[in-house]
């Protein structure tokens, strides 16, 4: 619901939805980092208890928040990014197929959790579930694959012609802002746009079809990323307490 709150305000000029547009990536991106910090400070004091003797001077050291500070900004914001520009052009299709990544991918983390808290310690059955039913999310990828092969109309913009003609067509579907996100979704706007470019000049390509091919893998794994991070960040905060 965040993404499609973000999908109808992002391209209006109205202030109070411009307003909407900026906290709906922060919320996603604080959803999202903190399930990463916690889980790295966790399993850093885990792994640093079996390491470190509990009269170590270097012990407390060793706390996980810098390394979980920088994964959850990198991380985060790659999958925050990744999810606005997914959100912003996705077809009905593909909006339903993002919703069955969420549910199976929530499904999986729930009984993967289960599973793995009679055998391994609360913060290692939390990780380990969410990076398993992250995964889920690649086996979404076949089927995206074939609707924009099959399914879905080629881009508007590859009516334009020439590479650069192109690139800029690609550029102008995207909402007039003037922004840290515009800048961050025109190059991922490039990039698929030069994919689906290759892919229609040179057909019968399998090296193209297959660089499409990645990057689907890299909307889809975006989608699985986000719903375990954030059902991993309800459950870090549980643990917590």
């Amino acid at each position: 619901m965040l993404f499609v709150a973000w999908r109808y305000c992002y391209p209006h000029s109205n202030p109070l939805l411009q307003a909407a547009a900026w906290v709906v990536p922060v919320i996603a991106l604080l959803l999202v980092g903190a399930g990463i910090l916690l889980r790295r400070v966790r399993l850093t004091q885990a792994v640093r208890e079996g390491i470190f003797l509990p009269e170590s001077r270097w012990k407390h050291r060793f706390s996980g928040h810098l390394t979980g500070a920088i994964l959850a900004a990198t991380e985060g914001t790659a999958i925050t990014l990744g999810m606005c520009h997914f959100a912003l052009h996705a077809s009905d299709p593909e909006l339903l197929l993002a919703a069955a990544i969420g549910i199976c991918t929530l499904a999986a983390i729930a009984r993967m959790r289960r599973i793995m808290a009679a055998e391994l310690r609360p913060e290692f059955a939390i990780a380990a579930s969410a990076w398993i039913s992250a995964g889920i999310s690649l086996f979404f990828c076949l089927p995206h694959f074939w609707m924009q092969q099959n399914i879905l109309p080629p881009p508007a913009y590859l009516e334009a012609g020439s590479f650069m003609a192109v690139m800029n067509a690609s550029l102008a579907e995207l909402p007039a802002r003037r922004d840290g996100i515009i800048e961050a979704l025109s190059a991922m706007q490039l990039l698929e746009a030069a994919i689906h470019w290759m892919l229609k000049g040179m057909n019968g390509i399998w090296g193209v079809s297959v660089l499409l091919f990645i990057y689907n893998s890299a909307i889809c794994l975006a989608v699985g990323r986000f719903f375990a991070d954030v059902a991993t960040t309800f459950h870090m905060v549980r643990l917590y307490r």
